[in-house]
């Protein structure tokens, strides 16, 4: 006999077509999802970014900046700029940048792809200069090898 007291905490609405996710439950998600249709968020939750700190402590490369997700980038470093990389894009994710510190110099430092062959337009650019802790981009990975920046402040694109 089952146990009438057992209620999952994800289910699907008896007579409808909806699946319910119960306050105090979590739906992981450990494939893609492909979606054809909209996703709504109509009540007062939010949908969430992964959120990644990252804080160099010298002027090489620190860890590699993800390619989706909200990132900070800080440093603790006495000396100059710092150089960060960013993983290669994926088509359609996004990730916004934001710098939250400064190194002696005023400045955080710059952004580089950590894949060769990537670039951050069509021009070839493959540098992001971060001018300090009000520095912002948001970028939107359009290929494999190819970064969009959609919005920023602070930075301007540069060669190599």
């Amino acid at each position: 006999m089952a146990d009438s007291s057992y209620i999952p905490g994800i289910y699907r609405k008896p007579g409808g077509n909806a699946m319910v996710i119960a306050s105090g439950s979590t739906l992981a998600n450990e494939g893609s999802i492909a979606n054809t249709g909209t996703i709504n968020n109509s009540g007062s939750g939010a949908v969430r970014d992964q959120v990644t700190a990252i804080t160099a402590t010298t002027t090489a490369y620190s860890a590699v900046i993800p390619n989706k997700g909200v990132v900070t980038l800080g440093t603790t470093s006495a000396r100059k700029k710092v150089r960060y990389a960013i993983a290669a894009p994926v088509a359609g994710a996004h990730v916004d940048i934001v710098a939250v510190s400064t190194g002696s110099t005023g400045q955080l430092g710059w952004i580089t792809p950590s894949t060769a062959g990537v670039t951050f337009d069509s021009t070839g650019n493959r540098k992001i200069p971060m001018a300090g802790k009000t520095s912002f981009v948001r970028l939107v990975g359009l290929s494999a090898t190819q970064w969009r920046v959609v919005g920023s402040t602070g930075v301007t694109l540069a060669g190599t």
